[in-house]
Order: C-alpha cells, then structure tokens, then sequence
C-alpha cells in the first residue's frame, strides 16, 4: 500500500484492450476494455465487454469518456498500439469527442518501454508474462494465451455463453492488475536507488535513462550512490557504469569525480582508450594541466593509433 500510495498517482489511469487482431487495420475492432484507478488503498476496476461488433461505439463513448478526466494514462505497450488502435477505432466511429481522441499528445506512461531501458541486462526478455514471474513473484494458472484471445470472444458472440468469455475477461485483470503491481515495483526500486539501496544493475539502468532525458543532475545522484556497491557487478557491468558516472559528472561539472571515475575506469579496463582520451580531454580543457593532458594522450595513441587519439597529441 505505501508504494502504490507512493508512486501512482490518484489521477492516472491504466488501461488494457483486448481486440480481435494484433495490427491497427481496420478489420481490427475493440471488444472489451480493462481500466483501473485508485483510490486511497483502494484500486477500482471497470470492465467494459461488448457483446457483438455493433456495440464498439458504446465501448468507445464509455472509454473515452473515463479518459477525458484522467491523467496519464499508463499502458503495457500502449503507444505502439493500445492508443494508436483507440484513436483509429475512434476515428473509423467518426466518434471524435473533441481534443481527447488525440491519444498520443496526453501524457502517457508506457510500461514496456520503461521495463526495456530499466531492465536492461538482467532479464530474457520484458513480455508481461517475464516482468510478472521475475520481478513480481507471480504466475498465472490456465491463462488463455493471447492469440486464442479473439476465438474466445467470437464464441461468445455466437453462442452468448458467459462461459467462453470468462478466461479473457480473467486475462484482461491480471494484465490490468499487473501493471499496476509493476508500476508501484518500479517506483520502489527508483526510490531506492535514489538513496543509494537500490539493486545496483537497476541503479546503472536508471541513470542511463536519466541521462538520454537529459536529467544529468538526477543521474549523477543515482550513480554517485551507486558507486560505492559497483564490486558486485560483473567487470563489463562496472565499465558500464562508471562511463555513465563520468558523463554525469562532466554534464554536472564535478571535475573532481569526473577524473576520479575514469581513472577507476582506466584501472579496471586498461585497454579502453576512451576513457584515456576522456581524461586527456579534462586535463587539458578543465585542469589546464597539460603535462598530464599529453600523458593521456600518449597512453591512449599507444593502445589505439586513429584520428581521435592523434588530435590530442597535436
């Protein structure tokens, strides 16, 4: 309770389609929609099925209507295709209820994407069956895999049988509920690796991230923390870290740390010439100490002879 209270916000809202197809044709319909949202400890979920394919403007009209007042939106692959889908379902309706149907302008989290850069290395792969087995202890029993999914849903349009919709109105919770589970895991882990406890691989994943949003200060942060628990990765884990710190420090203007990183990065990869350069590149423009400046760069051209290393010497 105190991580979801913690990390998702009262306003956002998560979303999951089921559909009758994997791409954005327009053969491609909306047949049952999961939502999701809290309140306090509590989580409300809403699920809203049709019962034929006529029905689709109705699940269009309830659905973005709940949209409309709630910000971000927070999807497991939405913006490659939840949201584009929604947005064409909506347009092929001509259902375009004012400025909302412009899905991809809203504020948007999407999960999958977050889970690939935050997870990086440490997993086979980030499917939400994966996330839900490695990080959050969870297994589904007699789930109806995905590609049966539409089958289901055209049983139950011919037969109007409740029994054979009932596995993907079950499918669509966990998915629902999953992400909701993973969000509140993530921002745990985020906290955490902002006070230094976080699980180091993470911690390197994290700054990467804050560095390609251009958040330099919160990245060196992470990784300043980070440092200090970098002897439990692997050698290849630690180069990768230190690189970022170093980039981190150079954006914040921390020479100190900054020559200190690569240094420890020269200890430990001594054939990388980058860092070497790196180095050559901070004594000369920043220190202003240009006898240790040549002695990089010496030291890099010795290990590898290219353009690079040859303007430093110059």
């Amino acid at each position: 309770h105190e991580a979801l209270r913690a990390t998702v916000s009262k306003e956002a809202l998560f979303l999951d389609l089921e559909t009758t197809g994997l791409d954005h044709g327009a053969g491609t319909q909306i047949f049952l929609a999961g939502l999701a949202w809290r309140d306090g400890d509590t989580i409300h979920l809403r699920q809203i099925l049709i019962r034929e394919p006529s029905e689709e403007p109705a699940l269009l009209h309830v659905l973005m209507s709940t949209v409309a007042g709630r910000l971000p939106l927070v999807t497991f692959n939405g913006a490659s295709f939840d949201l584009t889908l929604l947005k064409s379902r909506c347009s092929f309706h001509r259902r375009h209820l004012g400025s909302v149907v412009d899905l991809k302008e809203r504020p948007h989290l999407d999960l999958l994407h977050l889970c690939r850069s935050l997870f990086r290395g440490g997993l086979p792969n980030t499917r939400l069956s994966t996330l839900e087995r490695e990080r959050l202890g969870f297994h589904r029993e007699d789930d109806v895999p995905v590609h049966l999914v539409p089958e289901r849903w055209y049983d139950f349009v011919n037969t109007g049988e409740p029994a054979a919709i009932q596995g993907v109105l079950d499918h669509n919770v966990h998915d629902v509920l999953s992400m909701i589970t993973l969000t509140a895991l993530l921002g745990q882990e985020v906290r955490r690796c902002r006070l230094g406890d976080g699980d180091p691989r993470f911690a390197v994943n994290l700054g990467r991230l804050l560095l390609r949003r251009r958040r330099s200060a919160d990245a060196y942060g992470v990784l300043h923390r980070w440092e200090r628990k970098r002897n439990t990765l692997a050698i290849e884990g630690q180069r990768d870290g230190l690189r970022l710190l170093a980039i981190a420090a150079r954006r914040e203007r921390e020479v100190d740390v900054q020559r200190e990183t690569l240094e420890r990065l020269v200890e430990i990869a001594r054939t990388d010439s980058q860092a070497m350069v790196d180095l050559a590149i901070l004594e000369e423009h920043r220190a202003r100490d240009l006898t240790r400046a040549l002695a990089w760069a010496e030291a890099a051209h010795a290990l590898e002879e290219d353009p690079e290393t040859r303007k430093r010497l110059l």
